[in-house]
């Protein structure tokens, strides 16, 4: 009978304070991925930097418009559009009763999307940014804890029942 000197510890077991802190960084991960609860929406920042956010938008479509209105040569699609601004706001209806043929609607939708295309750029970084910064207040701990906890308790459930009871008699 031969006799190793050192064990083989292959027996499928998993180590503890590695899952523990495998879960620890999940429960991280996992705060910043869930989305913003209503319940977190409620607080005076958010009502605050929506407002911000609109004011922001509304300040971009005035300076698209402005870009359209200070050109030196405007054409016939610029002059429409501009006369179918009330403030920032496009007027639809005006549009329609215009009466233009196809291609100058057309262009002025192009300058149009224009102006609305600058407007999202800043509403969807307006937006993100409140997101970030609501997603950052949550407390850490929790998060960890639980994701700690749970891998750990899987951990010790796996070695439990993959415990090897020794049969070499």
């Amino acid at each position: 009978m031969a006799i190793d000197a050192v064990q083989n510890n292959n027996s499928g077991r998993i180590s503890v304070l590695g899952s523990a802190v495998f879960g620890g960084l999940a429960g991280y991960s996992l705060k910043w991925a869930l989305p913003v609860t209503s319940q977190e929406k409620k607080g005076d920042y958010f009502e605050s930097k929506t407002e911000e956010i609109r004011t922001n938008v509304r300040a971009a479509k005035s300076k698209a418009i402005g870009g359209i209105k200070d050109l030196p040569v405007k054409d016939e699609a610029a002059e429409n559009l501009l006369s179918l601004l009330d403030g920032i706001n496009f007027r639809y209806t005006a549009l329609k009763a215009k009466n233009l043929p196809e291609e100058s609607v057309h262009k002025i939708m192009e300058l149009k999307a224009g102006v609305d295309y600058e407007a999202r750029k800043v509403l969807i970084v307006g937006i993100e940014e409140r997101t970030a910064y609501l997603k950052k207040m949550r407390p850490t701990n929790p998060f960890v804890l639980i994701g700690a906890c749970i891998a750990l308790m899987f951990a010790l459930l796996h070695n439990a029942i993959n415990q090897n009871s020794p049969e070499e008699a």
